[in-house]
């Protein structure tokens, strides 16, 4: 609209809004009023190039930025204005900015020069230019220590997978990380207390995929919901593995599975976490193959882990990274479809069981309310460090496997990978009933 003519304050009472450009700030204006103050009284006016404003908004250095807002309280009716100066390059200069009333004091400038100052200090701030999609919350993160909670203990599964990530994120931010385990209750100990933690990007959950495939099902009076927290990135998978008791007397998984059916009450096999992935394909494996098994239940991977070795137990079904992967236990065969290029004579139980395929995987989730800015940072680091080639040299050594997923695709592949083993989930749930 065109600007009334004259000193009408209608003008001044326009409703107005701020608009950042990164093409201009502010700086030339407080330069120039802390230059003119050496000089002589505080001198402001609107600049108005071509004498318009659309909607109240007027034009400062040929930058769109509503500054009727910063000077209203000030320009209402109690100060008269200047003509226009002149614009040199689109900005004005020194010798465009007019006098104020000369009826104010000395003291009264000063004053009205700090509550100027401040504003425009303000408006400076808030015109200056970030990228998109980036808030002062991820510019400043981490500022400190961040924690990892997981429900694997200490050395078990892919713990060690995690703590290589998580180092390395550490150097990446200059921040220490670090790795807290609170294993037990089926991973409800920890997913209570990733989903109880301040929702700002220092306690962040690296949740297996028991926590959203498996624990709301046997555990359906969480007082917290699992979907709640919010998908960062995906971190590693790994394949399901059989091994057995280096005494046992098979040496291929056709030899288990008619060996177990000549044993009474079939054979033993641990089960490192209830409700898990591997407690899950330990009974995909019994339905599908029909092998006589006899569960026995542990709290974690490491003490499951030494009875196998020891000959307590005769079976194992677990990831293939840790401890399984160590060459204490007898390895038959891997759950992928095809063979390993890491380890290209171990079969594969497809090749028994045709169709059987399982894989546990891990991902870095926030609890629910955390900055989507934050997020958004994490996951591009995330991803950052799993393109290294060292990260991938150590995956590789540890038969593990990345995908890259946003934060909507997690989300899809957390919810499909329950829908898959739900069958599983309620086929357990009558058993433990």
């Amino acid at each position: 609209m065109r600007r009334p003519a004259g000193n009408d304050p209608r003008f001044w009472r326009q409703p107005c809004s701020i608009r950042a450009t990164p093409n201009w700030g502010l700086l030339p204006v407080v330069d120039a009023a802390i230059w003119r103050q050496s000089a002589e009284r505080l001198q402001i006016h609107d600049w108005v190039r071509n004498e318009c404003a659309p909607s109240g908004t007027n034009l400062i250095g040929g930058g769109p930025v509503a500054f009727a807002i910063l000077f209203q309280p000030l320009l209402a009716g109690q100060h008269r204005r200047k003509p226009l100066g002149s614009v040199r390059n689109g900005r004005p200069g020194i010798n465009d900015l007019p006098h104020w009333g000369s009826a104010a004091g000395h003291r009264e400038n000063a004053m009205e020069m700090q509550r100027l100052l401040f504003q425009v200090g303000l408006v400076y701030l808030l015109a200056t230019p970030t990228p998109a999609g980036f808030s002062a919350h991820a510019q400043d993160y981490p500022a400190g220590p961040v924690k990892f909670i997981t429900q694997l203990a200490a050395g078990g599964g892919t713990d060690p997978a995690m703590r290589i990530v998580i180092d390395h994120l550490g150097r990446m931010w200059g921040q220490q990380t670090t790795l807290i385990n609170q294993p037990g209750a089926g991973g409800a100990i920890a997913a209570r207390a990733a989903s109880a933690a301040t929702p700002d990007g220092y306690t962040l959950y690296m949740a297996i995929a028991s926590t959203f495939i498996s624990l709301p099902e046997i555990q359906p009076n969480l007082p917290f919901n699992v979907n709640d927290f919010v998908p960062i990135g995906f971190v590693g998978e790994v394949p399901m593995a059989i091994a057995v008791s280096p005494t046992l007397p098979v040496n291929s998984l056709p030899e288990l599975i008619a060996y177990s059916r000549t044993q009474p009450g079939g054979l033993s096999v641990a089960i490192p976490n209830r409700g898990g992935i591997p407690h899950l394909a330990t009974e995909l494996f019994r339905e599908r193959s029909g092998a006589e098994l006899t569960y026995v239940f542990y709290p974690g991977s490491a003490q499951a882990m030494s009875d196998v070795i020891s000959g307590r137990v005769q079976m194992i079904i677990e990831g293939l990274a840790g401890p399984l992967a160590g060459g204490q236990v007898k390895l038959l065969a891997v759950a992928s479809p095809a063979r390993l290029a890491s380890r290209p004579d171990l079969a594969t139980v497809p090749e028994t069981v045709p169709g059987f395929a399982a894989s546990g995987w891990f991902v870095l989730v926030a609890p629910s309310g955390t900055p989507s800015s934050i997020v958004q940072k994490v996951s591009v680091d995330l991803r950052e460090v799993l393109d290294r080639p060292d990260v991938k040299q150590k995956f590789d050594e540890l038969s593990l496997s990345t995908r890259s997923m946003s934060s909507q695709e997690l989300g899809d592949f957390i919810r499909s990978e329950r829908q898959l083993w739900k069958p599983v989930i309620k086929q357990i749930g009558l058993a433990m009933q």
